[in-house]
């Protein structure tokens, strides 16, 4: 038989490189023992990450650690489905603490959870947290690639989206095999084989001290979970237990009440209660025995029969015990369900008294008062799912904070192409009249497809729509890894429009639809390091090299010497530009949601107002010398934002209904025939654009 298994914890927390003797945002949390339920022996460790200024992250940490323990242990299902409600439930309350702060008070948070059980260990993540699970004196690490590796759906923080991706894992343990829970940092620091040297074969004690060598002058987090053999228990005889429920044992987090017992487990409870009090009233009454024989008499013995009326009395109690037992658990559950329906009532009063302020304040103040509503109709639907009255003030509540947040819905959005091959991850989009053009640059290929008259839907063809892809002969080269692609137009003594696309060896592949491809050599590409993003304008080409830290300009022989855009290269910093848009101004997108205007290598009055809900992971910016506005894409909001070209918020495009823009990568506006192409997840989706 394989031993019970056991485990020894230890808990890492540095500033600075200096150990912290609180450790705030880890903890193991065991499931409460209740006297009508039974639950299988698990155990759930997490550890948590969270940004932002320290005042008040502490209380986000105790209350993301109730949430998640309560929720976990209250879910039904298999593992993966209670990990995936619990780390909702906690994406849902920084999300909703996020909505009700400032943008720069905002807080990013990453988090992972393991649960042993059963001689597995699940692992949930979300987040930049890293996990490590040895199995028989292999290391694993999970997620298996870096995090800086992941890309921009997996890496989503929580606070910021509902609907959060979640990655999950499942090892085998035993005995003497560790659990390690880490921050993101500390994963950074150190490499999969230096942490598996640090950890797998030590006690508890000096694996952490090697974690805190390993960890250097950083601020790093980590738990670690040593699976050990439990010795066997003498068996004890079940009545002599007296069994009372405890509250979950939470280990550095604020120990708060368990949800209320549902009706199931009230009608579970009853039923063993009335079991417990038939074997009780067994044990009560007399065995039927007859007295002890007397030798001088000889007739035969009578059995034995109690007095009629001690008989009755314990019929009596017999029939008292189960009833009174029922009655105390229906006033239990009746006093429960009064304080739960106040509690439901007193939030719902609220949200109906924030919406009634709206008419009184400013439309800030406003969607402030709406935040607050939401909030607490969202308590109250966990509360009491399924109340109309809650339905119909969220409705109400979200219209009016859509009016403030001037969001249009797009309930029509055709699906064009879907590319389902295996690993493709496509994202650039560009259109010319009926010809759309799309960048995969996980596959290394551009897709060329055709629009029918409606401008709504491809045309079907026979040809594959693969235009070009690396490993082809063009010319003289063999393509390599393609970089980026741009629409150039027939100016500045260029002959026609055109596509280019950006191949990494240095080369432009140029694609004319009447005479194919042919190969354009560019000036010192040997000096590039890290090219990023193409741009075009007047015939000119653009290119950003962020390793450079600048952008070099190509007049439209290409083959000639660059001019740098930025008068000195240190100036502007492009570490972390997303994308960039081209009008006879450049605009950068950066990853933390700025947008910066330059002309001529100087910047350019750019200041973006009056957008409520700063943008959250943009992945995508488009304009034209053609076009009126200025398109964000933004994908942790599942929305494209259209600004004017200085800045001002104008309003926002969402999916009336569906998930079309859940993973926004790609975007291309035409404001001329009124449509939005994008790419969002591994499709290429049309959407009419309404004019305002």
């Amino acid at each position: 038989m394989s031993p019970k298994l056991g485990t020894v914890m230890g808990k890492l927390s540095l500033v600075n490189g200096i150990r912290q003797e609180q450790v705030t945002n880890v903890a193991a949390v065991k499931p409460a023992r209740a006297i009508f339920q039974r639950r299988k022996k698990e155990s759930l460790y997490l550890i948590l990450e969270v940004t932002g200024d320290p005042p008040g992250r502490e209380r986000i940490y105790d209350e993301m650690i109730r949430i998640i323990g309560e929720e976990y242990f209250q879910a039904r299902g298999s593992v993966t489905a209670k990990l995936r409600q619990a780390i909702g439930a906690a994406n849902s309350f920084l999300l909703q603490e996020n909505l009700k702060s400032l943008p720069h008070e905002q807080r990013a948070g990453g988090v992972t959870c393991a649960v042993l059980r059963e001689g597995n260990v699940y692992v949930a993540q979300a987040g930049p947290t890293t996990a490590h699970v040895s199995y028989q004196g292999k290391l694993t690490s999970f997620p298996e690639s870096p995090l800086a590796e992941l890309t921009a759906e997996e890496a989503t923080p929580l606070g910021f989206k509902r609907g959060l991706p979640i990655r999950f894992y499942r090892s085998k343990v035993g005995v003497g095999d560790v659990i390690l829970l880490t921050s993101g940092f500390l994963a950074q620091q150190a490499s999969p084989e230096q942490i598996a040297q640090a950890v797998v074969g030590q006690d508890v004690d000096l694996a952490l001290a090697n974690l805190e060598e390993l960890a250097g002058e950083g601020a790093a987090s980590a738990m670690l979970v040593r699976v050990a053999p439990v010795e066997e228990k003498p068996r004890v005889r079940r009545e002599a237990i007296v069994r009372r429920p405890v509250r979950p044992r939470v280990e550095a987090a604020a120990k708060e009440r368990l949800p209320r017992p549902d009706r199931v487990s009230l009608e579970r409870g009853v039923s063993s209660a009335l079991k417990g009090a038939g074997d009780f009233l067994r044990r009560l009454l007399p065995e039927q025995e007859a007295p002890a024989p007397d030798e001088r008499v000889t007739r035969p013995r009578q059995p034995y029969r109690p007095a009629k009326g001690r008989r009755n009395l314990w019929m009596g109690i017999a029939i008292a015990i189960p009833v009174i037992v029922v009655i105390l658990v229906i006033v239990v559950y009746w006093q429960q369900t009064l304080a739960r329906q106040a509690h439901f009532d007193e939030l719902v009063a609220q949200a109906q008294q924030q919406i009634a302020l709206i008419g009184q304040v400013d439309e800030a103040t406003a969607r402030g008062h709406l935040l607050e509503a939401l909030t607490s109709l969202t308590e109250a639907e966990m509360l009491w799912p399924g109340k109309p009255e809650v339905n119909r003030l969220r409705e109400e509540a979200e219209k009016k904070k859509d009016e403030i947040d001037r969001v249009t819905k797009l309930y029509w959005i055709n699906p064009l192409w879907e590319y389902s091959e295996p690993g493709s991850d496509p994202g650039r989009v560009i259109v010319s009249r009926i010809d759309v053009y799309v960048l995969d640059k996980a596959l290394d290929r551009v897709y060329k497809h055709l629009l029918d008259d409606t401008m709504q839907a491809l045309q079907e063809l026979d040809v594959e729509p693969v235009l070009l892809r690396k490993g082809d002969q063009r010319g003289p080269i063999v393509v390599g890894e393609l970089v980026d692609m741009v629409w150039a137009e027939a100016k500045g003594g260029r002959l026609g429009s055109n596509l280019l696309v950006l191949e990494g060896a240095g080369s432009l592949l140029e694609y004319d639809p009447e005479e194919g491809i042919s190969v354009l050599p560019v000036g010192e590409s040997d000096q590039w390091i890290q090219p990023q993003i193409a741009g075009s304008y007047k015939g000119n080409f653009y290119l950003l090299d962020s390793a450079l830290n600048q952008i070099l300009r190509y007049e439209p022989d290409y083959g000639g010497l660059p001019e740098d855009y930025f008068p000195a290269s240190g100036e502007v910093d492009l570490a972390g530009v997303v994308d960039m848009a081209i009008d006879g101004h450049v605009y950068l997108l950066y990853a933390d949601g700025r947008v910066l205007k330059f002309l001529g290598g100087e910047p350019a009055p750019f200041e973006m107002t009056g957008l409520y809900e700063p943008l959250q992971n943009p992945t995508a910016l488009f304009t034209s010398e053609e076009a009126e506005f200025l398109y964000v894409a933004d994908a942790g909001n599942d929305r494209v934002v259209q600004l004017t070209k200085e800045g001002s918020f104008l309003r926002q495009f969402k999916a009336g209904e569906g998930e079309a823009f859940d993973q926004l990568k790609g975007l291309f506006a035409s404001e001329q025939y009124n449509r939005l192409y994008f790419v969002s997840g591994n499709r290429l989706w049309v959407t009419n654009l309404p004019s305002e």
